[in-house]
């Protein structure tokens, strides 16, 4: 409960109002969310309603039903083979079948409100891994398109940044800003021509808010040429972009830069 609590008080803050709720693309997620973690929790009340009911405490009917007491007369000329201690026998015998129906009934309950749960809880770790890389609803950038005025344009940033063996990378962000932007990538040799490198990997870290780092999906256009797909940078603030140059087989060269998104 700790945990919901302080889940739905940060959850507020990126939210901020009603109408940042109803119509970003944050607060639609989030909604989603919260409607998976309540689920989760009903099923976990009802998988502990079920073990409470029948393993802490179990109703001992056979044990009842041995302990009763047998009848006071029985007239000799109907006691015979099938007098009452044979009764009592087959009605224990009852008794034990209908406590293995309920056991049986019992574990098919918990295994598949088990099963419900940890399908939904991969839901939710799913959703958050989207709302992580989302910007929160209350950024004017985060709005709906319907309800968001006229785009103001960012201009881009432009990093050179040296390589082993007197390359460069050069780096292009654009635009500068929250939200959706595009990261290029341009690897150059040492003559300034396109250096065709085996692996070139990305990562965005913002270290004073706890993001990241956030790995970048990069596609190769053409030799040395490397352009980032589906990017989204959630808050401003001065990012470190981190850049993985694998020139050869058994040589990697880190470099890294700040970025300033407005």
């Amino acid at each position: 409960m700790v945990l919901v609590g302080t889940g739905t008080y940060q959850a507020w803050r990126c939210v901020g109002t009603l109408s940042a709720l109803a119509g970003s693309a944050y607060g639609t997620l989030l909604v989603f969310k919260l409607a998976a973690v309540g689920l989760v929790l009903w099923l976990g009340a009802i998988s502990r309603s079920v073990v409470r009911r029948r393993y802490l405490t179990p109703a001992p009917l056979a044990e009842e039903i041995v302990a009763a007491p047998a009848p006071a007369t029985v007239p000799a000329s109907r006691a015979g083979r099938a007098g009452p201690t044979r009764t009592a026998t087959r009605t224990v015998r009852r008794a034990d079948r209908a406590q293995r129906e309920l056991e049986l009934l019992a574990r098919r309950r918990l295994r598949q409100s088990v099963r419900a749960e940890a399908v939904i809880a991969v839901a939710i770790l799913g959703i958050t891994s989207v709302l992580v890389a989302t910007p929160p609803a209350n950024r004017p950038d985060a709005a709906s398109p319907a309800a968001a005025g006229p785009a103001v344009a960012a201009p881009g940033v432009t990093v050179d940044l040296p390589l082993a063996d007197n390359g460069a990378l050069h780096v292009r962000l654009d635009p500068a800003r929250a939200g959706a932007t595009t990261l290029t990538l341009s690897v150059r040799d040492s003559a300034g021509a396109p250096w065709d490198v085996p692996e070139v990997s990305a990562a965005f870290l913002l270290a004073d808010r706890g993001i990241g780092p956030l790995a970048v999906v990069l596609r190769k256009d053409s030799a040395g040429a490397y352009e980032s797909e589906g990017l989204t940078l959630p808050l401003p603030g001065t990012w470190q972009l981190q850049v993985r140059v694998r020139t050869s087989d058994f040589e990697q060269t880190p470099v890294q830069t700040e970025l300033t998104i407005a």
